[in-house]
């Protein structure tokens, strides 16, 4: 379907200007200009959008999963052992599968929509706590929960040294290692 805009002709700025004006007081509006009988239309190219009004709600409920499910093993002995197994992390790739976009389009609708934005975020926090309570329970090898934390939430690892001048907050630390004397 293509829809279209019409513009009617003032006299005090010319076609070109109109068309500039048009571009930048709707950034959202990205077409083809055409002109029928004094009347400049922009005709919208490409495909529709898919985004929809229930789209943040399909995005929470996409990342808000339980972290882990109680499962049971049988060892050795023949003794049953309940265990955590985890559950797959919800990722941003993994929702633009399962509502077949884009990770690109994602992002455009994340910088797009105020309301997604701000349910995006939610979900960032989701995907973090679901990634603290597997690597607190030991679901995770210990190093690949330290390097997806640092790498895709705002978690970054601490550097100590006397004192660290961290966004202007001097921390002040303390070292408690033994420190070796040489023997002689």
């Amino acid at each position: 379907m293509v829809q279209t805009k019409k513009v009617k002709t003032k006299t005090n700025i010319t076609k070109d200007e109109r068309f500039e004006k048009l571009l930048f007081d709707d950034s959202a509006f990205i077409g083809q200009r055409q002109e029928v009988n004094g009347v400049i239309q922009i005709v919208r190219v490409g495909r529709p959008t898919k985004y929809t009004q229930d789209m943040c709600t399909k995005l929470i409920n996409y990342f808000d999963v339980k972290p882990y499910t109680k499962s049971t093993k049988i060892d050795a002995q023949g003794n049953e052992i309940e265990y955590d197994c985890a559950n797959d992390m919800p990722t941003v790739v993994g929702f633009c599968l399962s509502v077949g976009i884009n990770r690109d389009t994602f992002y455009e609708w994340v910088k797009n929509s105020k309301e997604f934005s701000d349910t995006f975020e939610m979900c960032k926090e989701l995907q973090k706590e679901f990634l603290c309570t597997n690597a607190l329970r030991n679901n995770y090898n210990s190093q690949f929960a330290k390097f997806y934390a640092i790498n895709n939430t705002d978690m970054r690892d601490a550097v100590f040294g006397d004192e660290d001048d961290i966004n202007g907050v001097v921390i002040k630390t303390i070292n408690f290692s033994k420190k070796k004397k040489n023997a002689k």
